[in-house]
Parts: structure tokens; C-alpha cells; sequence
């Protein structure tokens, strides 16, 4: 019998007994919340929907708050000043590397066995790429206006909507940031934040979409994802890009590794993704490298 079957059996047998004991609720709801929040990670709604339910019997307050798994929002606006995007710069051959990797070839950076991805094709010489360097920073770009909509399930798509009760303001750039033909264009004109920076605003858990747009800068759009109790959201502005690509904002995203391969370092978590410019169409490597914004 492993730790959580002996310690949940102590507990039923305690509870048949005095029903009403709170140190023994106390602990046999705060047991079952682990193997609920675990269930939950793994994505088994089933496991995770038993568990809740014991939670919820002998809960008797003190995880009101993470049943109701309520997160908040608050929203920045940043941009680099630098031309680096627009213009490029020289870029030296021992410079160039992305979360772990180098972009041209695919080589592990830290010598990952198994990962030495193909040498011959890293230049040997200095190359000119629209790419960050290294002592870019982003500058506060205060005045930016914020539209926000939950992502809800409409024959079995996820799709942005309007949650009814919110002021939508100034109608949002939609079309700015969506093809008029997109088939996940939001629903409804969405709910204005108001202007960054936008304080800590309590938010359901969940997906949201977030469009931002200030004089002088390209509309931009973002997803956010509100965690149990906490918050997941993307930040900094890029400014200039290849024609043809979208602007990715820089923030966290769900990475589903998969630890058998010699190139993933970890399984299913959160990780930073960089500003950068996916294009719209297929392009070639050596396009590509000339307009790529990922940052070195």
C-alpha cells in the first residue's frame, strides 16, 4: 500500500467515526487537492473530477480559493529602441544561439550528445541578420490601448469571445492583426482594459486573447494564459520584421517535450519564447536568415 492509500484510509476511518473532525477534513481535503492538481498536469479530467470532488466535501474554507483557481492579468508595453530589426547588423560567427541551439545548424550548444546537429552549415564569417544583440534592452512604451477575449470551445475550435458585462470601448484593430477570411476571428468587440500599464485585474483561469495598438506602432496580438491563482503572459513589443510574417510577442508558452528525444532537455512546462517574426508562407533558409528577429 503506497503513502497516499495508507494515509487516505487512516483518514475515511477517522472521519466514519466523527464525521465532523476538522484536522481530520483539513487533511484528507489538502490529500486529495495534490492528487487533483497532479491529475490536472496530466491533462486526466477524469482523475482530476474524482479528486475534486472529494476536495469539495471536506473543504471547509481554506482552499476556496484555488477550487476557484481565480489568476490576474496586468499588462506592459515595451519596445526596443534599437534598428536592429529594421536595418540588421554584423553578426559574428561565435554570436549566434537560441535557446540552447545554434539557428543555422541545429548544434547543441552545451555539446548535448546526439544533438550535434550539422557544423558545415554555421558561417565562418562575419554575417549581416536583423537580430538582437545580446545588450538590447526594451524601453517602457507607455499609452497602449488592450482588448481582451476568453477563448471558449464553438464546434470544437477554441475561439476568442466576448464574456458579457464589459465595456469594449474604442472598437479594437481586428482587422489590423486578423485576415478578413480568418476563421478564428474574435467574437464580439471584446472588453477594453484601458490603457498600460493596466494594473492586476482578477481573471478566471484560462485562455485569453489580447490585442494591444498605440500611435506610432503596428497593432500586435497575444494570448494569454491565466494558471490556477497565477498568471501567464506575453510582454514586449518587437518593432519592424520581415514583409509578410507576424509579430510574435515575447512572453511564456506551454512546451510539450518529449524526453525521448535526444533534442528535448525537459518534458511537459513553461518556457520563454523570444520575439520573432513566423511568415506567412514558406520561405526559403537562406530568406529566412536575412530577415529572422530572433534575438542572439
Amino acid at each position: 500500500m503506497d503513502a497516499f492509500s495508507e494515509a487516505n484510509a487512516l483518514l475515511s476511518s477517522a472521519l466514519t467515526f466523527e464525521a465532523g473532525h476538522a484536522e481530520a477534513r483539513r487533511l484528507r481535503a489538502e490529500l486529495h487537492w495534490k492528487r487533483c492538481l497532479d491529475a490536472e498536469e496530466a491533462g486526466d479530467e477524469k482523475e482530476m473530477r474524482v479528486h475534486r470532488a472529494v476536495v469539495e466535501r471536506y473543504n471547509d474554507g481554506p482552499l476556496d480559493a484555488l477550487l476557484k483557481g481565480d489568476g490576474t492579468l496586468s499588462v506592459r508595453t515595451r519596445a526596443y529602441p534599437c534598428r536592429c530589426l529594421v536595418e540588421g547588423r554584423t553578426v559574428l560567427p561565435e554570436e549566434p544561439g537560441d535557446l540552447g541551439y545554434h539557428p543555422f545548424s541545429g548544434r547543441a550548444l552545451d555539446g548535448m550528445k546526439g544533438a550535434e546537429g550539422l557544423p558545415e552549415l554555421e558561417p565562418k564569417a562575419p554575417v549581416h541578420l536583423k537580430v538582437h544583440a545580446a545588450g538590447c534592452r526594451p524601453e517602457a512604451v507607455p499609452g497602449a490601448d488592450v482588448w481582451l477575449w476568453r477563448y471558449e470551445e464553438i464546434g470544437r475550435l477554441l475561439m476568442p469571445t466576448t464574456t458579457p458585462g464589459g465595456d469594449p470601448g474604442a472598437a479594437a484593430p481586428v482587422d489590423a492583426v486578423f485576415a478578413a477570411d480568418s476563421p478564428f476571428r474574435p467574437r464580439g468587440p471584446g472588453i477594453h482594459l484601458g490603457k498600460t500599464p493596466v494594473g492586476r485585474r482578477a481573471l478566471p483561469m484560462g485562455s485569453y486573447l489580447l490585442i494591444v495598438s498605440r500611435d506610432g506602432f503596428d497593432p500586435i496580438r497575444c494570448t494569454v494564459t491565466i494558471q490556477r491563482c497565477c498568471t501567464r503572459c506575453n510582454g514586449r513589443r518587437p518593432r519592424g520584421g520581415p514583409t509578410g510574417g507576424r509579430s510574435r510577442s515575447e512572453g511564456i508558452w506551454t512546451s510539450g517535450g518529449a524526453t525521448s528525444s535526444v533534442r528535448s532537455r525537459t518534458g511537459w512546462g513553461l518556457a520563454p519564447w523570444r520575439n520573432s517574426f513566423p511568415t506567412n508562407r514558406p520561405t526559403a533558409c537562406a530568406a529566412w536568415a536575412g530577415t529572422s528577429a530572433t534575438r542572439v
